[in-house]
């Protein structure tokens, strides 16, 4: 007959081993304190520098710049030209602009569609390579 030599396991819940070692986790704050104090006490010593105003600068409309559609049907143009129809528009772009690189569109949702297909006409035909309308999220 076969032995019953059934081993018998017990636990012993008196003894609990599991530990956390917190060593490594307390090094790694103490150095991103370090580093964070090393940061913000680094002063940044810069040079004041006059720098050249190019001639006719204050009319001339920066790289890239914004076009707006109001809700009356109107062109905006840097906050404080306004323009009833394309041609105006136009004219002042060719006037005040040095670089045709970049413009953004911003239409009011209550205006016409029409005044902004009017405007992405004119823009490509004055060659205007690059214009992106502004979407609200």
């Amino acid at each position: 007959m076969p032995s019953n030599n059934h081993k018998q396991f017990t636990f012993n819940h008196e003894h609990n081993d599991a530990m956390l070692d917190l060593t490594p986790l307390i090094d790694i704050l103490f150095v991103l304190i370090l580093f964070f104090m090393l940061i913000v006490g680094a002063n940044i010593q810069s040079i004041n520098v006059a720098l050249p105003q190019a001639p006719n600068s204050g009319e001339n409309l920066t790289k890239n710049f914004t076009i707006e559609i109001t809700s009356s049907n109107e062109y905006v143009v840097a906050k404080n030209h306004k323009f009833t129809n394309v041609n105006q528009l136009s004219y002042y772009l060719k006037k005040y602009t040095t670089n045709k690189s970049s413009i953004l569109i911003a239409a009011d949702k209550d205006s016409k569609s029409e005044k902004l297909v009017q405007l992405m006409s004119m823009l490509q035909q004055e060659g205007y390579n690059t214009a992106n309308i502004a979407l609200q999220k």
